[in-house]
């Protein structure tokens, strides 16, 4: 912890913080006296860096979705990170039945004794830790889904884009046996592109994202009829601890 410390030039007490911060974004493994990063978790290294990028929006648009899961409901989670936050967080005492295709998500859930899981199988796209192929679109094909919290690359003119042919299959599948259509998507899914269109905006029933997403795309959402959620990050205490004291400002 002291050779960090001076490599970095910052006090034990900013470390320490730092790296229980980087702990709970599950980048890194407390030991005693520093940490070791994850090697052998089921979540490929793109995808733990791309869980880390607006983790305070996304915990939060998580738990704004947490509104709509009812107890001994029946829940689809989709692939992606915003999505395995909403599996962190769902409330173990509901007795839901969860279904996801996602492998970091199915990690999450087994450890609850109080939600049922059912795993979507085929072959493991390591980009996305996620299932895909003609075995995941038999199985779902099979199942009838109360809500499917979605996620996708880029919402843009009214579509929703991905970077995969399997996922754009997987995801429309998705929707198809589900009553319930509920987007989670942070604000930078608005300017972002990707190659596959997979289904337009308004197969939607509800898009929750934070307070940066623009105002043109919030009014052509509920233009069509969609419930909008927006969200705002909240800075833990911890958090703020530590840039008040690189800032040299007391903490209160």
């Amino acid at each position: 912890m002291t050779d960090l410390a001076q490599l970095v030039s910052v006090s034990e007490m900013t470390i320490r913080r730092d790296l229980q911060t980087l702990s709970s974004r599950h980048l890194l493994r407390q030991v005693h006296g520093g940490a070791n990063a994850i090697l052998d978790a089921g979540e490929g290294i793109d995808f733990r860096v791309r869980a880390s990028r607006k983790a305070a929006t996304k915990r939060a648009i998580a738990h704004a979705a947490l509104g709509y899961v009812t107890p001994r409901a029946t829940v689809a989670l989709d692939a992606g990170t915003t999505t395995l936050e909403l599996a962190r967080q769902l409330p173990s005492d509901a007795r839901l039945l969860v279904v996801t295709h996602s492998l970091p998500a199915l990690q999450v859930l087994a450890r609850s004794d109080g939600i049922d899981v059912v795993s979507l199988s085929g072959a493991l796209q390591r980009h996305t830790q996620a299932f895909a192929g003609t075995m995941t679109l038999s199985a779902i094909g099979d199942l009838r889904i109360g809500t499917f919290f979605m996620g996708t690359t880029s919402v843009r003119d009214g579509s929703m884009y991905v970077g995969s042919s399997f996922d754009a299959q997987t995801k429309v599948a998705l929707m198809d046996v589900s009553d319930r259509v509920i987007l989670l998507v942070d604000s930078a899914k608005f300017s972002a592109t990707a190659l596959f269109p997979f289904a337009s905006t308004e197969r939607l029933d509800v898009v929750v994202t934070d307070v940066d997403a623009p105002a043109e795309a919030v009014r052509a959402l509920r233009a069509q009829g969609i419930e909008v959620v927006l969200t705002a990050p909240q800075r833990s205490r911890q958090v703020a601890e530590v840039d008040q004291e690189r800032s040299g400002e007391p903490t209160s």
